[in-house]
């Protein structure tokens, strides 16, 4: 619809008029918004402690079903990921989670998203059944509601691969890492953190499977194959025991 001038200045009025005179931000907003600056700022434990505020404050406010709430309980928990405080760090997931599939469905991406967090957590305590199924969890709803390609998608794909390359079930993480690998050199810029950590997970599990010719197709600054004198090296037996002792 074309505004006229006459509306383009009403509006532009009401604008004025609201700058001028803002509502004050409610108190769980602006500690929110403290624990954000604070964690860009690189003082985790500063940003934990006014998320907890915040999350006290939005739940006091909007109700503890609140889609907000859920949120914020998803980003206090990840602090506590950060800080190693994975007991505390659960529950807050787990509330998430039931937030967001009782008001969105249980697959929406929102509901992904923590589900992935959920998995992070117990990843980094080398739960690996319990990260396994949440990261399969996270890339089924993932793959359905944004499509393989996706960003999001390809981050699931390559958590659950890293935990098999770090359970060396090799044969698992290949495809999953490859599909990552894929949809970030697409999307991404060569120079990106996560394509190049995508590019080192493939170079290891090459390098660790010994196909050396397809780990320097990912290799990068600094990764080192063995050369073709050092690979026949390799490939020859080792004398036994029995062979070195002196008679």
């Amino acid at each position: 619809m074309k505004i006229g001038l006459p509306m383009v200045l009403a509006l532009l009025s009401c604008g004025v008029m609201a700058q001028s005179n803002p509502a004050p931000a409610p108190e769980w907003k602006v500690l929110n918004e403290q624990s954000i600056a604070l964690f860009q700022r690189g003082d985790v434990d500063g940003a934990a402690i006014a998320a907890a505020k915040a999350l006290d404050a939005a739940s006091a406010a909007l109700g503890a079903d609140n889609l907000r709430v859920a949120s914020m309980q998803n980003n206090l928990a990840a602090l506590y990921r950060q800080q190693k405080r994975y007991a505390e760090a659960e529950p807050l997931y787990l509330r998430a989670i039931a937030i967001r599939e009782k008001a969105l469905g249980p697959e929406h991406p929102d509901v992904a998203l923590t589900v992935n967090n959920l998995a992070a957590l117990h990843d980094a305590q080398d739960h690996f059944e319990q990260a396994e199924q949440l990261y399969k969890r996270a890339l089924a709803i993932r793959d359905k509601s944004l499509g393989p390609d996706h960003l999001d998608t390809a981050a699931s794909a390559n958590s659950l691969g890293e935990l098999y390359l770090a359970q060396r079930r090799y044969e698992k993480a290949e495809p999953l890492l490859k599909r990552a690998y894929l949809a970030r050199e697409k999307a991404l810029k060569p120079e990106d953190a996560d394509r190049k950590a995508t590019m080192k997970d493939l170079w290891t599990l090459y390098v660790s499977l010994g196909n050396y010719g397809l780990a320097e197709q990912y290799a990068q600054e600094g990764d080192v194959t063995p050369t073709e004198e050092q690979r026949r090296k390799l490939s020859i037996p080792s004398p036994s025991a029995k062979g070195n002792i002196i008679r």
